[in-house]
């Protein structure tokens, strides 16, 4: 369970330990980032224990008596281990560059063994090709949450533009100013910090996809090293791993996309070891997610780690949470401790997360009845929709449970009284500056990206125009713009308030964007709902401007904000040409009436000022 974010100093992966099987008690000396090395040392011995103590490891990869395929299970169960070391050494590194985080040392990859056996229960089946695959997709979730994970450079593997984009973000929270390119390329210590923790949290799962084949080199020497040492494995089953790995960042209901096909068993191998990637992906994200105990956050750790407040919450709840164990189908979380009035915060928190994990529970039991998979014995959480009896179980003091958070009992009544005529009154002119300032916003965006685009300024274009009927007006609006994903369209354009422009899907969607000095106009949440002023009828098409033409989505609103809208590809027809986005709504004649002007006075040709390409804007000029 990651939490909040610090950044140290890059250095190498040491690699000093034997190549060969790892046996208990041969672990290499290694600097660790506690101050009680050998006790932590011990507990890694402890952990390989453990996980071999587990039903799952029985059944698996452990010794078995009078075993016909021995030589394969014990050259799987050997690779595994050495695996397991070196991953031991790499995530001694994650505490070091993320010090806020809770444990994700070896302790908690080795835990997930456990907490998978008990989520899956005694009766499920796994054969050794799937545990080795479990257990190695284990090592590699997190592990990429430390800079020595990038052989090549966080910043290299980010990207320069996204690198600079988040440098960006940071820069200007902290300061309140936009950067200059100087500050970008240089930034203060604390920005490149806090920009670096940031991408390695967003990143780690992608990195994670490529951890069983990346390779380490040591230094200027021909000395090579990988996770999964051996060629054969690592071939047949490294990129299955990487994926299993990241798809624990990924949604559950993309997993039986990803993972359609089971995985037929090697040559060498019995013919029914073949491998489902959909259970094992599925049984690593919730023992990921449900693995919230005591043994995550270490009190004495709490004393001496640089804790922010939200850091500081995480670790209190989870120092009190005791193991789950499994009621009928649901698991139970206990504390021995009460929280009082002061860790009231903390209490909250925690049940935000058992809620979390009760939903990734629930998700993936879905995922498995509808895929015909068998399915895990723990498909819930208990007593996390009930606080009076969570409290018992983990009790607070002094002070009520009560969840008075602010809540929006009519979320359409509330967009249509902050989005339309009960905030602006009856004024057309209010929709066209809305929805004209973010079709500028859109052209300007493209201006910023297209850095080898020969358009000249007259290329692009926005336009305003009016259709009359006999019963209806048809007011449109139209730019070549950097346009919209489905994503986008059916997402961010549709949260009522918030800005895409400033998120991380922005981000992630267009690099160098934020950080070329691009500033919005328009509110793009806001701004867009206030076309419902004029008619119920609204259709926004766009397609984003590096796209082809038949990703041309369409979104129609046929009842305005009281029916769901409809999202489809538009037809040839219909598609745009070179991107952008067009926005139409009906305005019926009666609905011009009401209003205290008609909107043709306010449709007239209207030329806008855009900041020249390259030349960070002051602001834009608008002009009739």
């Amino acid at each position: 369970m990651a939490i909040r974010h610090s950044h140290a100093r890059c250095r190498g992966v040491t690699t000093d330990s034997p190549h060969g099987t790892l046996t208990h008690g041969s672990y290499p000396e290694y600097r660790a980032t506690t101050v009680l090395t050998s006790y932590h040392a011990e507990q890694q011995a402890r952990g390989v224990n453990a996980v071999e103590s587990t039903g799952l490891w029985q059944k698996t990869l452990a010794v078995q008596e009078s075993d016909p395929h021995a030589v394969a299970r014990n050259r799987l169960r050997a690779v595994y281990l050495q695996a397991r070391e070196f991953s031991r050494l790499l995530a001694g590194e994650i505490s070091r560059d993320l010090p806020s985080y809770t444990v994700h040392d070896i302790t908690h990859i080795d835990a997930l063994w456990e907490t998978a056996d008990l989520i899956a229960g005694q009766l499920y089946e796994l054969n050794p090709a799937e545990a080795f695959v479990f257990g190695c997709a284990a090592l590699c979730h997190d592990l990429a949450m430390s800079h020595s994970a990038f052989p090549g450079g966080l910043p290299s593997r980010a990207g320069l533009k996204r690198w600079n984009d988040t440098v960006y973000m940071h820069f200007k929270h902290a300061y309140g100013r936009a950067p200059s390119a100087e500050e970008i390329s240089g930034p203060p210590e604390e920005v490149k910090a806090k920009a670096a923790a940031e991408l390695l949290r967003d990143l780690h799962a992608e990195q994670a996809a490529r951890l069983p084949h990346e390779q380490f080199q040591d230094g200027d020497r021909d000395t090579q090293y990988y996770l999964i040492s051996d060629p054969d494995f690592r071939n047949t089953y490294g990129e299955l791993i990487g994926r299993i790995a990241a798809s624990h960042w990924w949604n559950p209901s993309s997993l039986p996309l990803e993972f359609a096909s089971i995985i037929g068993a090697p040559p060498a191998f019995p013919r029914d070891w073949v491998v489902d990637p959909l259970k094992i992906a599925c049984l690593l994200r919730v023992a990921d997610a449900s693995h919230i105990d005591a043994r995550r956050a270490p009190g004495f750790l709490r004393a001496i780690r640089p804790l922010d407040d939200q850091s500081r919450r995480h670790w209190i709840f989870q120092e009190r949470l005791q193991r789950p164990w499994l009621d009928g189908d649901r698991l139970v979380y206990t504390s021995s401790q009460p929280f009082a009035p002061q860790d009231a915060a903390a209490w909250w928190l925690c049940v935000d997360t058992l809620r979390m994990v009760d939903d990734e529970l629930r998700s993936v039991d879905t995922v498995l009845a509808d895929n015909r998979r068998q399915r895990f014995a723990a498909r819930s959480v208990a007593a996390v929709r009930d606080l009076d009896q969570l409290a018992k179980q983990i009790p607070v003091r002094d002070w009520y449970p009560i969840d008075a958070r602010i809540r929006i009992g009519d979320a359409i009544d509330l967009v249509r009284k902050l989005g339309g005529d009960k905030l602006y009154g009856r004024n057309p002119t209010v929709v066209l500056r809305e929805l004209v300032s973010n079709g500028v916003d859109a052209i300007r965006a493209r201006r910023a990206l297209d850095e080898n685009n020969d358009w000249n300024e007259s290329s692009y274009k926005l336009q305003v125009q009016l259709i009359e009927e006999e019963e209806f007006l048809w007011l449109y609006v139209r730019d070549n713009g950097i346009g919209m994903s489905p994503d986008v369209m059916s997402g961010a354009l549709l949260d009522f308030g918030r800005s895409y422009w400033t998120s991380l899907e922005a981000r992630q969607d267009f690099p160098g964007l934020i950080s070329s000095g691009f500033t919005p106009i328009g509110k793009f949440g806001i701004g867009f709902f206030s076309v419902f002023m004029l008619g119920d009828y609204v259709c926004v098409k766009s397609r984003r401007f590096d796209q082809a033409a038949r990703d041309t989505h369409i979104l129609t609103f046929e009842h305005g904000l009281d029916g769901r809208p409809i999202l489809q590809r538009a037809r040839s027809l219909d598609a745009l040409k070179y991107g952008g986005s067009e926005i139409s709504v009906k305005i019926s004649r009666k609905n011009c009436r009401k209003s205290a002007s008609r909107p043709r006075e306010h449709i007239r040709p209207m030329r806008v000022a855009l900041p020249c390409p390259g030349r960070r804007s002051r602001g834009d000029r608008w002009e009739r």
